[in-house]
């Protein structure tokens, strides 16, 4: 893996990794969210060409050398550990739709920041970027991580934190 560290405009030294476009990535969006776990971000991935660093500034090529930018401290990443797997539903709670069943060791990336308990004191998380049974990517989803004292993810997911 080869990375770079350069100044940003404030001076801030950031490093960031190289990233070769593939084949079917046409898109910053698309490399944001699979690369960053955030499509938000696409703006902070730059492109690396004859030794400087420089705006994406036309369509993606396969071949083509960006500069990813280092994953959010807020974005954490889990498996599921229960045996029967895990519901990912479309919303926080029981009674939003099953999008996919998450079979056992699957693993996601999630935002600290999203974690919220529900009326019955469930706790959910958000999970970004999956592919559901029948290979079709969805960008969010929630998962029931702790009901009570039952833990379903490795490591345990926690309000605010991620242990064990």
């Amino acid at each position: 893996m080869t990375t770079h560290t350069v100044a940003d405009t404030s001076g801030k030294r950031i490093t960031y990794t190289e990233y070769v476009v593939k084949a079917g990535e046409t898109t910053l969006h698309q490399i944001a969210r699979d690369q960053l776990y955030d499509e938000s971000r696409f703006k902070e991935i730059k492109e690396w060409k004859n030794n400087t660093v420089n705006e994406v500034t036309n369509k993606l090529t396969q071949g083509q050398v960006l500069l990813i930018p280092p994953v959010s401290d807020d974005i954490a990443t889990f498996k599921i550990s229960a045996l029967e797997g895990s519901n990912v539903r479309s919303g926080h709670g029981l009674n939003f739709g099953v999008i996919h069943i998450a079979p056992i060791n699957t693993p996601f990336h999630y935002s600290k920041k999203s974690l919220t308990k529900d009326s019955n004191g469930r706790l959910w998380v958000e999970v970004r970027t999956f592919k559901d049974k029948s290979n079709v990517l969805h960008s969010v989803g929630w998962i029931c991580v702790t009901e009570g004292k039952a833990h379903y993810t490795t490591p345990f997911v926690d309000m605010g934190k991620p242990t064990g």
